[in-house]
């Protein structure tokens, strides 16, 4: 995914923080450095399953020997004990879920099981070009002293980026899960 790689190194160079594409980003790296990481930015391909929910949904990531797939099912997601404060899921069907008596289930739900009171996710298949562009100015707008609101920042981000692209698929797809103060 060409865009998610210039995606990754532009967020990277506004936060001044490393970043992985490639081989660079196997599952067995991105599981390990995502457990004590304060922010979590995912710029790779999501999918949601609606029949095997927890084990058809996933974020992908490249494949390592430890894991053939590269696949970070939502399962596995919502079995880790992460410490980050925001999941920015840069990424396909990452908010589409079913609900049950018991409660709802998507990706983004895994990741709030997981310890992470805030997760950006997306409602429907994006664009790659797009969603970049939305994401560096909600990533621009969290640098800025503020209070830290991430639906206030993401809703700025979206106000800002509608003045320049009218399309809603664009930008309408992008929410916050979990805590949204």
């Amino acid at each position: 995914m060409p865009g998610a790689d210039k995606e990754a190194a532009e967020v990277a160079k506004l936060l001044k923080c490393k970043y992985y594409t490639g081989k660079q980003a196997s599952i067995s790296t991105i599981k390990q450095l995502a457990e004590n990481a304060d922010l979590l930015y995912f710029a790779t391909h999501g999918v949601f399953d609606m029949e095997k929910m927890l084990d058809g949904s996933f974020l992908a990531f490249a494949p390592d020997s430890n894991d053939k797939g590269g696949l970070w099912m939502a399962k596995n997601i919502q079995q880790s004990y992460l410490t980050a404060k925001m999941a920015v899921l840069s990424a396909c069907q990452t908010g589409i879920g079913k609900i049950y008596d018991g409660g709802f289930v998507s990706i983004g739900q895994s990741f709030l099981i997981a310890g992470v009171p805030h997760t950006i996710t997306s409602l429907w298949s994006v664009d790659d070009k797009s969603t970049k562009n939305l994401m560096l100015l909600f990533m621009q707008e969290m640098k800025k002293p503020d209070y830290y609101y991430p639906a206030g920042q993401l809703r700025k981000a979206i106000l800002e980026y509608r003045k320049n692209d009218k399309d809603i698929s664009h930008w309408a797809p992008f929410t916050v899960f979990g805590f949204t103060y």
